[in-house]
Formats: structure tokens, C-alpha cells, sequence
């Protein structure tokens, strides 16, 4: 393992040594950045507003491939999975979760009303 020296060169060095030995997960982050930020771009978002969201994406990717890892799955799937989160974006995958919960929460609450 490489360890890290302090100052902007170890963190570079760090950082690709984990992307070398990580290359689905880390072709799959890219792809996922590169593909939120063309299509935020696309629907006439602000520079700072893509670069934030394709930052998400990245992240919302690399914890789908960590479950993926651990769960069993095929590593080749990994870089289809950064173009599809990165093509749906962290906003869409916001709402979509944040849909789920409501209608969860709104569920349980009309389960207990009816008792």
C-alpha cells in the first residue's frame, strides 16, 4: 500500500494507486462524473450546479459498486452502472428516494389509522 506524504503530490499518488488498483470501480466513477456532468450541462444547468451534481453521482456509484462488491456481483457490470447513475443523476435519484419514503411513511400511518 502507498502511504501518503503530506502535501497535494502524496494525495495524487495515493489516489492513483487506489484507482489502478481499483479499475472497475474507479472506470465506473468516472463514467458516472463525465455523464451527470454532460447531461447537466445538456438541461442548461450552471457550471457549478453540473460539477456538484456529477460529484454526487460519483459518490451515489461508488457506494452501489461497494454493495455490488459485496454482495457477489460481476465487476463488469460496474462501469453500466456509473453510466446509468450518471445518465439518471443524483437530483432524479433524490426524488425518487425521497418518493419512496413518503409513500412508506404514508402507508404505515394509514395501517395504524385503520386499527
Amino acid at each position: 500500500m502507498v502511504e501518503k506524504e503530506p502535501g497535494l503530490l502524496g494525495w495524487l499518488t495515493a489516489l492513483g494507486a487506489w484507482a489502478t488498483g481499483h479499475s472497475y470501480a474507479s472506470w465506473g466513477g468516472g463514467t458516472a462524473f463525465l455523464a451527470a456532468l454532460w447531461s447537466g450541462l445538456k438541461d442548461g444547468r450552471a457550471w457549478c450546479s453540473s460539477l456538484f451534481g456529477a460529484a454526487l453521482a460519483v459518490l451515489i456509484t461508488l457506494s452501489i459498486l461497494t454493495v455490488m462488491r459485496k454482495t457477489g456481483l460481476h465487476e463488469e457490470w460496474m462501469p453500466i452502472v456509473g453510466l446509468a447513475v450518471g445518465f439518471i443523476g443524483a437530483d432524479r435519484i433524490r426524488a425518487a428516494v425521497l418518493g419512496a419514503w413518503d409513500s412508506r411513511k404514508n402507508m404505515v400511518s394509514n395501517n395504524e389509522s385503520e386499527k
